[in-house]
């Protein structure tokens, strides 16, 4: 997804779970390109975003 995204601040991308990520991007600008250009698709399954606030557990959101 970074390759097509093209972050300018840069992603880290990390297994949460099966089938559950976490995205984290280092410029603003970068989630907002990525939100607009929504919906996104990975192998045909629906990417669904949810922006963590401060101290929000990942395994919480989901």
């Amino acid at each position: 997804m970074a390759n097509i995204w093209h972050p300018l601040g840069g992603v880290m991308i990390s297994n949460l779970r099966e089938k559950q990520f976490i995205f984290n991007f280092y410029h603003e600008l970068d989630i907002g390109r990525v939100e607009n250009g929504a919906p996104w698709t990975f192998n045909t399954h629906l990417l669904v975003f949810h922006c963590l606030k401060k101290n929000e557990e990942p395994l919480q959101a989901c």
